[in-house]
């Protein structure tokens, strides 16, 4: 009876976080749909739509989730998606024509891609974000994978490459990264994003951030000439490139790591052996590119590969903790003597033992949160429930004794 009692509770918390509130905080993605017939030119003049017609093509998805508002009922989320529409009809955004375009509604932003092919009608895909700062502890992640982003090396420089499902949150993890190092660290970040799907504060902590919209079909070999121009001149600083996808976006994180630049961006893959194959294929497209030469290029620069997925957090003690949480397996590779193993593994191509590597850095990585005391904290708190002292702790445990032996 209890268990059943809990089960209920946990059903209604869920829809409650995931659909019946006033606004769209919990949204990753809205999908619409406008039907064969329906007068768009009309939603463009006015800026308002027959819901009568249009509320059962509209999806919100959070995560795995999908559900639908009936938009009638909640006005605010009725009016947001309205702007929306009236942005992705507007002439001057080229969405109809270009099949892609960055939007700004009230404080989010976000990506929309048109889908001119469905068998129901014009079918818009809006990515939205909140403009609202974020930092790495604020996440609920895997235990390890903070420390391990957050850890002071001993030299700086390296591609940190995120992959995961869409919803997965690797946009959310890599905004909320860049915020925490230039907070930590100061310096300069440069993004060139395809489009910019979050808007940064120019300023965080110490450090500056200049963000790059990139228009579609953009040619990304001039891209790259103007990024190593206008690259940060120290070592440590960041470059983010949206999404490495071709040659020209290998060729320009690659070549920056090799600077001494930290250089973030999401790729395809299924884990993080997928992710080594597909900056291998990247790489080795290029004319006149020698296999060799990209594993060398590989084993140089890479530094930690996440593939990232969405969980149901569980429910504990009749208390809902966190609905969802980041899982994470990642791979880092540190300056360290006891990395060699896996830059050779890079340089000659041999994978077979990733798995193991996995798993073994994974274990002294738990070993080594045990041993600060953080583990003990999350056995009674949710993470999301810390207090900033708290946070404290867990932040100054990045570089205790513990974390610096689980990093080599």
């Amino acid at each position: 009876m209890e268990a059943l009692k809990q089960e209920k509770i946990a059903k209604q918390t869920h829809a409650e976080y995931f659909g019946l509130s006033e606004d769209i905080k919990s949204v990753n993605d809205i999908y619409i749909t406008i039907p064969w017939g329906y007068d768009k030119n009309e939603i463009a003049k006015s800026g308002k739509c027959d819901w009568n017609v249009l509320n059962d093509h509209i999806t919100f998805k959070q995560a795995n989730d999908s559900f639908n508002y009936k938009t009638n009922n909640y006005p605010k989320v009725r009016t947001f998606v309205e702007k929306c529409i009236y942005q992705i009809l507007d002439p001057k955004k080229n969405v109809l024509s270009l099949g892609e375009d960055r939007l700004e509604v009230d404080d989010w932003s976000g990506r929309v891609t048109y889908e001119e092919y469905n068998i129901h009608g014009d079918t818009f895909h809006v990515r939205v974000a909140s403009n609202e700062e974020s930092f790495l502890e604020d996440l609920v992640m895997e235990f390890g994978m903070y420390e391990m982003l957050m850890h002071k090396q001993e030299r700086a420089g390296g591609l940190y490459l995120f992959t995961g499902d869409m919803g997965s949150g690797k946009s959310t993890t890599i905004y909320s990264f860049i915020s925490s190092y230039l907070r930590e660290n100061g310096g300069e970040a440069v993004t060139y994003e395809e489009p910019v799907e979050k808007i940064l504060p120019q300023e965080i902590g110490r450090g500056r951030v200049f963000q790059n919209h990139i228009p579609l079909n953009a040619n990304w070999s001039k891209i790259g000439r103007r990024a190593r121009r206008f690259q940060p001149s120290s070592s440590g600083n960041i470059i983010l490139i949206g999404e490495i996808s071709s040659y020209e976006t290998a060729k320009i994180a690659v070549s920056s790591a090799l600077l001494g630049t930290n250089v973030i961006s999401s790729t395809h893959g299924a884990s993080p052996r997928d992710v080594i194959h597909n900056l291998r294929d990247c790489l080795n497209s290029g004319e006149n590119t020698k296999h060799e030469t990209t594993n060398n290029l590989i084993s140089q620069t890479l530094r930690f590969i996440s593939h990232q997925r969405i969980e149901d957090n569980s429910f504990s003690q009749g208390k809902n903790w966190d609905i969802k949480r980041v899982v994470s397996q990642f791979l880092f590779n540190p300056y360290s003597e006891n990395s060699k193993t896996i830059s050779n593994m890079l340089k000659d191509e041999e994978l077979t033992s990733l798995d193991t590597i996995l798993e073994q850095q994974a274990t002294k990585m738990n070993n080594a949160l045990v041993e600060t005391g953080f583990n003990e904290l999350l056995q009674n708190t949710s993470i999301n429930d810390l207090t900033p002292e708290q946070k404290q702790f867990r932040f100054d445990s990045v570089n205790s004794k513990f974390i610096k032996e689980a990093m080599k």
